[in-house]
């Protein structure tokens, strides 16, 4: 029997980039480049429509408080849980487009890039008062992930199209992860890098080969575990100790978003899930009340398989 997906919410915007959980909320954060908006479930609200810009690419939650990281106006925000459709911009910055937010050691971090080049980390203690940590040129972030007790930063650089990586123990002294990757492959990182089962699983698209990959890392070596046709994979997630992936086929617009899983991340163990053909990019996934919830397009699913024992 084909797995099952039950739309919750659709939003007119393109789509669903960013989903966290929350004091027993789903929160979703969408692209659109004329004002991203904010949703939260159950019931499918809407909250809020962002003067940011672009996107809310990615939620962190810091001092039991929802932070959003937008673009491309530079804006960090903090909702006021008391009112949820209350969002204080707690960060403005030149540098126009907050990628990425992260908890690490104590600090919120959030990394910052300029159509320039220049990019930047910024952290902070309360989430009032924020500081520069790290400066960089010529380097586009994509992703970040906390594995193995250090911080993570992967991206492509501007020119030319070369994959990336640095990582810190402190979150002051950034030095290159060249185990992770060379900085002479050509490709781009996808978003949605995690940490399960004692490694670290990354995807990367964008290359020659016209594959997209998905990779484990155990601190010292990098393996590909699977690779399909596609530009690039979309979203990776854990759910029920499994790990899902999307892959995207187009960027804005209507396209095949393909979902696959895998019991254990190794190689020959990933199985197709569900094609979609009739939505644009599938970039977001999250979980929440133990369910598995994907964002295709501009509709927000939830996968319906109690204990996903259908595929075991």
């Amino acid at each position: 029997m084909a797995q099952q997906f039950i739309e919750i919410g659709t939003t007119p915007d393109v789509f669903f980039w960013a989903l966290i959980e929350f004091k027993k909320k789903l929160y979703a954060g969408t692209y659109k480049l004329t004002g991203p908006k904010a949703y939260s479930y159950p019931p499918w609200t809407y909250l809020k429509t962002f003067d940011a810009g672009e996107s809310i690419m990615e939620f962190a939650i810091f001092n039991n408080e929802l932070y959003a990281a937008t673009e491309k106006k530079g804006y960090i925000y903090r909702m006021n849980s008391e009112d949820p459709t209350d969002w204080e911009r707690v960060y403005d910055d030149a540098y126009l487009f907050v990628l990425n937010i992260k908890l690490f050691n104590g600090y919120l971090y959030a990394f910052i890039c300029h159509t320039d080049g220049n990019s930047k980390v910024v952290r902070s203690s309360n989430g009032d008062d924020w500081s520069t940590v790290a400066n960089w040129s010529n380097l586009f972030l994509h992703d970040s992930v906390i594995y193995d007790n250090e911080f993570y930063l992967v991206g492509n650089k501007n020119d030319p199209h070369r994959i990336w990586a640095k990582k810190t123990s402190n979150g002051t002294t950034w030095i290159d992860a060249p185990e992770l990757c060379s900085d002479n492959v050509d490709g781009q990182w996808a978003p949605g890098a995690v940490s399960w089962r004692g490694k670290m699983w990354i995807g990367r698209g964008e290359m020659p080969s016209g594959l997209a990959k998905i990779y484990k890392y155990d601190g010292s070596t990098r393996a590909e575990v699977f690779s399909r046709t596609a530009p690039q994979p979309g979203a990776i997630a854990i759910f029920e100790n499994k790990i899902f992936a999307t892959f995207v086929t187009g960027w804005k617009q209507v396209q095949t978003n393909y979902l696959y899983w895998s019991p254990t991340g190794e190689t020959g163990t990933w199985k197709h899930i569900k094609t979609w053909t009739d939505k644009a990019d599938a970039r977001s996934m999250g979980n929440f009340n133990k369910q598995l919830y994907l964002g295709i397009g501009n509709s927000l699913k939830r996968m319906l398989t109690p204990g996903f024992c259908a595929f075991v």
